[in-house]
């Protein structure tokens, strides 16, 4: 909406706040200059042609240059508090905002072997992962490690089910697709950090990856970027994951 404005308006392009960074000609989308404050991620699954006609000004600078340069123009944002939580859930109550739309179905919580062990309100307030908020009496440390649409179950297991070793991605958007012959990582939240990874497959819209190592809870639906040093590569739409250790 932004580019078709300013397209209407004559202008070239537009500006933006993102923690990122555009190199070269045509410009490639790479991590920021301050590594903790990196939101690439979040633009990996823009189309490269769009970012053509993006500026990131605050790529090569950190937060205190930021809110520095703020203050010296006389910016009230200057010291206002940050804040990760979604903007239009202003109490980071998701659990009542989804409820309060959502139809209730509840269904039942099974382990590993498909054993009923508990029941739930809906699979609304689960994410994989979740430990806390079960509401099961356990010997070990139970984790939501499935949600199974088809019967509307939440499958709970131990903290080594998680351990991812092998991703599939699709709908990919490519961004420098030469560079999956270099070495790589893979980023799978936006809160996370790059790991090594190799391509292990590539067929037509996907991958197969394999990661140096293990990552924790890769869910279904989440975003998966890969990078060669900082450039994004391409980001994508994990379908499925492998630890070794099969959910039911």
């Amino acid at each position: 909406m932004l580019l078709r404005l300013a397209g209407q308006w004559g202008l070239d392009g537009i500006a933006t706040g993102h923690y990122a960074r555009l190199v070269g000609v045509p410009p490639r989308l790479h991590r920021a200059r301050a590594e903790d404050k990196d939101q690439s991620y979040v633009l990996a699954r823009v189309d490269p042609q769009v970012l053509e006609s993006a500026h990131f000004p605050l790529g090569e600078l950190d937060k205190a240059e930021v809110r520095a340069r703020a203050k010296r123009a006389g910016l009230e944002v200057h010291g206002r508090a940050e804040s990760q939580e979604i903007c239009f859930i202003p109490d980071n109550d998701h659990r009542r905002f989804l409820s309060e739309r959502l139809e209730h179905r509840p269904g039942p919580i099974c382990d590993l072997n498909g054993r009923q062990i508990g029941h739930h309100a809906g699979v609304h307030r689960f994410t994989i992962g979740q430990r806390k908020g079960l509401g099961i009496a356990a010997a070990q440390p139970l984790y939501v490690v499935a949600i199974r649409g088809q019967d509307n179950a939440v499958i709970v297991g131990p903290a080594a089910v998680l351990e991812v070793r092998e991703l599939e991605v699709r709908d990919i958007t490519w961004h420098e697709p030469a560079l999956l012959e270099q070495p790589l990582r893979v980023q799978i939240r936006s809160t996370g950090r790059p790991v090594a990874a190799e391509v292990l497959a590539w067929e037509g819209d996907g991958l197969r990856l394999g990661l140096r190592g293990s990552e924790r809870a890769a869910a279904p639906g989440q975003t998966a970027v890969i990078y060669h040093e900082d450039q994004v590569v391409c980001g994508g739409v994990i379908v499925s994951s492998w630890s070794g250790l099969r959910p039911s």
